[in-house]
């Protein structure tokens, strides 16, 4: 499904998985240490983020996010992750009101 419908006394909106990954590649740009990502065996700067990023929407809405990282050496990974994984559920869940439910961290590199 690539897109996810959202229905409230008004009506309801349509929300694209590319926008879900566009928020959560601007989620990355701004998380220190995070210098690339892989989509399958090829990295990508920060300006294409948004492509490396796995988005599963299940039937009642609710997002599991799948990132494949590479940090700069240096920096804690448990720090990274959990700064992650809090700011890309607080800012999907605020910009879009979808329910999210488990974001994965996969460190695949450093450098």
């Amino acid at each position: 499904m690539t897109k996810q419908q959202l229905n409230d006394d008004n009506g309801y909106i349509l929300i694209s998985k590319e926008v879900v990954a566009k928020i959560t590649g601007k989620v990355i740009q701004d998380t220190p240490g995070i210098v690339a990502m892989f989509v399958g065996k090829k990295s990508v700067n920060s300006k294409f983020f948004y492509k490396a990023v796995n988005i599963n929407i299940s039937e009642v809405n609710d997002v599991e996010i799948g990132l494949r990282v590479i940090t700069k050496y240096g920096f804690s990974l448990p720090e990274i992750s959990h700064l992650l994984q809090a700011n890309v559920k607080k800012t999907l869940e605020n910009l879009t009101g979808l329910l999210v439910v488990n974001v994965k961290v996969d460190f695949a590199g450093i450098v």
